[in-house]
Order: C-alpha cells, then structure tokens, then sequence
C-alpha cells in the first residue's frame, strides 16, 4: 500500500491521490513510468517527481524517519506491510490512568510477530529501551492516549530517544475507519477471535488487582498478568492484518 500512496508529497491530498489512481497511476513507478499521464499540473508534477524518487530510496534504505515526517499520521497503517520485519506490537499494563497520578507501569509486553517478551516492573523492565531499538513501527490499540502518554511520564528521560525514530500505528483509529467502534476486546469478539475462558472475563481493573496480589507474594498473580497481556499483544497482529488489507482493499478500490 505505501508504493500506491501519493498524500505525503506536498500538494497531493486525497481527492489528487484518488484521482491518480482513477487514471491507472497505482504505483510511484506508474507515475515516473510516464509522468505527463498524471492528473496534476506541471508545476506539482515536478514535485511528485522529486518525492517519489526521494520516497524509492527511503523505502529501500528502509528509512523510516523520512515516512514519518512525510506520511500524514491518520495514514501510518499503510507503512505496516513494508516495515513488517520491524513491526513491535505494544501493551501495558498499569496501576492507573496515568503516571502523574501515581500509577506505574506494571508489565509491557511486546511481540515481533514471532516472539513474545515481557518486561516486569521491579525485575528487567530497565531494559525495555534496549528491545525498542528493534523496531521501526509500533502497533498499540489506543496507545496514543494511553500507552505511550504513559510511557513519556514514567521514562522521559530516555522515552523520546525510543521513539525519535519509531512510527505508530493505533488501531483504534485505524477500525473506526473500517466503521468498527469500541474497545480492543469488543472487536476482537466481532471479529471472532477468542480468548482462552480463564482469560476472557479480564479486564485493566482485575489486572491492577492482579499486580496488588504479586506484590503481596502471590506469584501465581503476575503469571495470570502476564497470560493477560500477552493475550492483548499477540491479537494485535491478527487485528492489524485484517485492518490493512480491508482499508488497502477499500483505498485502491475507491470505496475511501
């Protein structure tokens, strides 16, 4: 989809992109294939030029940082299948709303689309900053106000060299698009996704009680929490394939 994307040229919105590919243009390599076909004027052509070129070279460097300054942040979706070898799926847990308040990151859970760790506040969570420098793209459901917001005030002062150069994809808004409203567990059901019985009726509130318990020397209660969060991980990437390839779909189709 970010070969057939044309909005992060300057210029270029969507009625512009919509119309090139009304006119055939799918691909940066259909318009500099034959530029004098695409539907913008000369002056905006010359640009679409530079850009797709500068966007070739990012691409194949796999640089994300030119994306992220260039590819409007509603759109970030469409990085999700060229950056899939850096793609971190992101959850926490905490024990409230917000680090200024005096909650505190619990567990963070992160997941490659392979592999599964957990960080555990007390144990490794000093090297979560480390494990970030593996990725380029983060995929959080409704981490923009709150995982990451979170992040920022509990560890500000490494938090931005983490996500300096890391682009964020968040679901939430992504299926509110697709038309599809509520939390991650209420789509998930909608789409049919289950979740193991002891796990299903869990909730942020039952794994706050969870991390009290731990704290209390019941540590069967950090291994439920954890089975908790890794639930909400690892369904993110079942989530994110199914919202790419129907907002792709939609996108190429005209539907949007």
């Amino acid at each position: 989809m970010l070969r057939s994307t044309f909005i992060h040229i300057p210029g270029v919105g969507e009625k512009t992109e919509k119309k090139m590919h009304r006119s055939g243009i799918m691909t940066w390599e259909d318009f500099l294939a034959n530029p004098s076909r695409a539907p913008v004027r000369e002056k905006l052509c010359r640009e679409c030029i530079r850009m797709l070129e500068l966007s070739i070279d990012a691409l194949s460097a796999k640089n994300i940082s030119f994306f992220k300054e260039t590819v409007p942040a509603r759109e970030m979706w469409r990085l999700y299948r060229e950056f899939s070898d850096s793609v971190g799926f992101l959850d926490i847990e905490t024990t409230g709303l917000s680090a200024r308040y005096g909650g505190m990151v619990t567990v963070v859970g992160i997941y490659d689309g392979k592999n599964m760790k957990s960080y555990i506040s007390g144990e490794n969570l000093i090297l979560l900053p480390e494990e970030f420098e593996r990725y380029k793209v983060l995929v959080t459901f409704n981490g923009a106000l709150f995982d990451l917001p979170f992040l920022r005030e509990q560890f500000g002062r490494w938090y931005s060299n983490i996500f300096a150069n890391c682009a964020h994809i968040d679901l939430r808004y992504v299926f509110k698009r697709l038309g599809m409203r509520g939390g991650l567990k209420a789509i998930e059901k909608n789409l049919g996704v289950m979740r193991p019985d002891y796990l299903a009726p869990l909730d942020g509130y039952d794994a706050v009680l969870l991390w009290n318990r731990y704290a209390n020397g019941e540590e069967w209660a950090l291994e439920r929490l954890i089975e908790y969060n890794r639930e909400d991980v690892v369904n993110l990437k079942f989530l994110a394939d199914y919202a790419y390839e129907r907002l792709s779909a939609q996108l190429l189709s005209g539907e949007i």
